[in-house]
């Protein structure tokens, strides 16, 4: 009786403790690889718009050209248009710049023209710094819309770059001064990396919370190796330019609408997002 009775209380004391440890152990190898899994996300979801593993087929200029023509078909009458008000918009602030070289021209010609010329060239400069940036961030912003969304462009779209005032002239005067500094080295550097940092805007488009210094790196990375792709797709557009000259500019309402919508295919295909 006596070892019988000794058998049964050491059986349930052994049994309890051999599932805590097991559980305890389970739980402790569970958390650190819920961790890893969700970091790795989150690094994905960071570089989503900008770096893709895609294979990528080559294009040609003319593929471009001919994509760029059938996205903006049905509305060309628009693009012309929006175009159009946007180049009165620059001839009025033109004219108001040069208008301060004709100040006091009457009473003090030589001196009054050389204080003129003066003030306006410098107007001329801080209101080209400050317009440039949101001008391109509306256009490439146009360009997109007819791209992903088959939309249309529309008068508020010029404006576009303006509600991302900072961020655009922080992306245009980082890259301005960057291309400045290697042209003052040599010419030959200064030229490639200007084609170097030409999608810089696109990249902060689409990455607003990127700073300036990093979209010029995306933008350095996803151009090596198709520089001379790009300067051929500038150049191919070179009978439209003298078309434009031969037609006072009238052209350019229909032709650099084709031209921006070309190399805004050319950014979705270099990043591999088509």
């Amino acid at each position: 009786k006596k070892t019988v009775k000794s058998k049964k209380k050491s059986a349930p004391t052994k049994k309890p403790v051999a599932k805590k440890v097991v559980v305890k152990k389970a739980v402790a190898s569970k958390k650190p690889a819920v961790k890893k899994v969700v970091a790795t996300k989150k690094v994905a979801e960071v570089n989503k718009p900008v770096v893709s593993d895609k294979p990528m087929v080559k294009l040609h200029a003319r593929d471009y050209r001919k994509m760029a023509r059938e996205t903006l078909k049905p509305y060309k009458g628009d693009f012309a248009v929006t175009y159009f008000l946007f180049f009165v918009l620059i001839s009025a602030i033109g004219s108001f710049i040069w208008s301060f070289s004709l100040i006091g021209m009457d009473v003090f010609p030589y001196e009054a023209s050389v204080v003129g010329t003066g003030i306006s060239g410098a107007l001329g400069g801080l209101v080209g710094l400050v317009i440039t940036g949101p001008l391109t961030f509306s256009f490439i912003h146009m360009a997109r819309k007819a791209h992903r969304y088959n939309k249309t462009a529309n008068t508020n779209d010029l404006f576009y770059g303006f509600k991302r005032f900072g961020h655009s002239i922080g992306v245009n005067v980082t890259a301005s001064l960057l291309n400045i500094l290697w042209t003052l080295l040599l010419i030959v550097p200064g030229i490639i990396k200007h084609y170097s940092y030409i999608l810089t805007p696109y990249i902060a488009i689409d990455n607003p919370d990127m700073t300036p210094l990093a979209c010029i790196t995306t933008s350095r990375h996803l151009m090596k190796g198709h520089k001379w792709q790009y300067f051929c797709l500038f150049i191919s557009h070179i009978g439209w330019f003298l078309l434009m000259i031969i037609t006072l500019g009238i052209l350019s309402f229909w032709v650099l609408p084709k031209l921006d919508q070309a190399r805004f295919k050319f950014y979705i295909h270099i990043s591999r997002q088509d």
